[in-house]
């Protein structure tokens, strides 16, 4: 990753202030989109991909890839809740996202095709949500 830039800056917007009375997960928002992108933790950046809200706080692909570095190397990264939350998260990603970077999609695609047919074997005794049931899916749709 190439920027040091924060997520504010990226997306355009401008410095904003914090209310006073704000629940946690506003805060610890607002608090992820003032940092540089190379020093946000794993939780940070699925709670800023989980929780765009275009147009006020768009989804820039510069979270997407960077989450795509982590999940290269450690497919199961617990972020905040579950070993694989990160993905999860990822995985469920509007189609149209996925329409407008086809470069990243692409990433995605082949680091799943190679890591799905190992995905039930590394969840086994995890909490499994609907992880794999999930690529599945998302690979489909990516051959449709």
């Amino acid at each position: 990753m190439a920027t040091s830039q924060s997520y504010n800056q990226l997306a355009g917007l401008a410095p904003e202030a914090l209310p006073e009375k704000v629940t946690s997960v506003v805060k610890r928002l607002y608090e992820a989109r003032q940092k540089p992108l190379p020093d946000l933790t794993p939780a940070e950046l699925r709670l800023l991909i989980n929780r765009h809200d275009p147009p006020q706080f768009p989804l820039i692909p510069e979270l997407v890839e960077q989450a795509y570095d982590l999940l290269s190397e450690q497919l199961l990264i617990e972020a905040d809740y579950y070993p694989g939350d990160l993905i999860y998260t990822v995985l469920k990603l509007p189609e149209a996202f996925w329409l407008k970077h086809p470069e990243l999609h692409g990433k995605y695609i082949a680091l799943m095709q190679q890591r799905r047919p190992t995905l039930d074997r590394l969840l086994e005794g995890a909490m499994k949500r609907d992880l794999p049931e999930l690529a599945d899916k998302f690979l489909a749709a990516a051959k449709g």
